[in-house]
């Protein structure tokens, strides 16, 4: 009898052990998936925004992508440091801006510049939201 629930709790284990593992693994796929969908989103509008020709767009998407892997690194290495992480960010999105720029026209730029002031006007406008629901 003892043998039987040994043998069933060992089981039970393993099983349980098993689920948390397809778990965490379709949580870092899904992870995966919505940096991709993230980066495509990102490019897909600085597509249609800025009117990139294809060459463009593929050297935009290689910033953005970049961006996002220095991103994922500097939540690792700045984990627990607010301050740190937000510096780092300001500090990543002004190298996003310039590489962005280097590759653009006169007039591309000129457009790039509205759409920066459009997106600093959104972040605001969204801040008070965020306010509300989690005042610190």
């Amino acid at each position: 009898m003892k043998f039987n629930q040994t043998y069933f709790l060992c089981l039970t284990l393993l099983v349980a052990m098993m689920i948390n593992v397809s778990s965490v693994d379709a949580q870092t796929k899904r992870e995966r998936l919505e940096v991709k969908q993230r980066i495509d989103q990102m490019v897909n509008t600085l597509k249609k925004e800025l009117s990139l020709t294809k060459d463009q767009t593929e050297k935009v998407k290689g910033i953005v992508t970049e961006n996002f892997k220095n991103a994922e690194k500097d939540r690792e290495n700045f984990e627990g440091d607010r301050e740190a992480r937000m510096k780092m960010r300001m500090d990543r999105l002004q190298a996003l801006d310039k590489k962005i720029e280097l590759i653009l026209t006169k007039e591309q730029k000129a457009k790039y510049e509205d759409y920066k002031k459009e997106r600093v006007q959104r972040f605001q406008q969204m801040r008070p939201r965020q306010n509300e629901r989690d005042p610190r």
